[in-house]
């Protein structure tokens, strides 16, 4: 009989662009289960999973939400009775080191990707810092993106030593696929062709980060948003009429 892996995460996407790879490794030796806040939809039909559970962990902080989602989190763990947690993002990760210490997970793992509070001040750096707190103190694996953030979260006092956290295939957690990178996708004379499409995009961005203006933002959103688009459709026409032209 397998062990059981449960990987938790507030936003479906999360799984898709993060989790995909590892599960396809783990599937062979273990049963892999997923948690997100599906919103009654199932977006997961293609990953290897033996079940999909609905639980509504939000990403703001609403109280009534947060404990539903905790006593569902508990009662999920203690009925499977899984070998291990692994959770993504601060929300899920605090519910499930909570929930996996109370239902005696043995193995909680948590995956250290981003810091919401890093640019925050005040009350807010500090109560997010805590939550952090709470995490570590509840889990006992942790996964950390690559050594300048490991070397943060030590710098902040969330983690102790080194030896705390664990970098995955030296810093890339979904592992990296060399086939996305072959030559057609990297044909200079279309991006040359659209090089001017290009700078807009960046400059417009720019722009918006800088001065950090919600109206600048909505002023820029639709002119972008059309460049991307049309860039992609030359793309995808430029591409078609190239292996056209290589099966004649």
């Amino acid at each position: 009989m397998k062990r059981k892996i449960c990987f938790v995460v507030s936003y479906p996407g999360t799984a898709r662009a993060f989790l995909k790879t590892p599960m396809q490794k783990l599937s062979p030796e273990y049963d892999i289960y997923l948690v997100a806040n599906t919103n009654g939809s199932d977006m997961m039909s293609d990953l290897p999973i033996k079940e999909l559970k609905d639980v509504g962990i939000e990403r703001r902080p609403k109280l009534f939400a947060d404990l539903k989602a905790l006593r569902q989190l508990y009662r999920y763990f203690k009925k499977n009775g899984f070998y291990a947690v692994h959770s993504y993002t601060l929300k899920a990760s605090l519910l499930t080191a909570i929930a996996g210490k109370w239902a005696g997970v043995p193995k909680r793992i948590r995956n250290f990707s981003g810091q919401l509070w890093c640019n925050m001040t005040g009350f807010k750096r500090k109560f997010y810092k805590a939550i952090e707190h709470i995490i570590v103190r509840r889990d006992n694996y942790f996964m950390v993106d690559c050594n300048s953030q490991r070397q943060y979260l030590i710098d902040e006092g969330i983690l102790k030593s080194p030896d705390q956290a664990y970098i995955p295939a030296n810093g890339s957690v979904c592992g990296i696929d060399i086939n996305k990178f072959d030559k057609q996708e990297r044909d200079w004379n279309f991006r040359r062709n659209y090089a001017a499409d290009n700078e807009k995009i960046i400059l417009g961005r720019k722009e918006i980060y800088e001065n950090n203006d919600y109206k600048m933002y909505m002023k820029y959103y639709n002119e972008l948003s059309f460049i991307i688009l049309k860039i992609n459709k030359k793309y995808a026409e430029y591409t078609n009429t190239s292996k056209h032209n290589c099966h004649k």
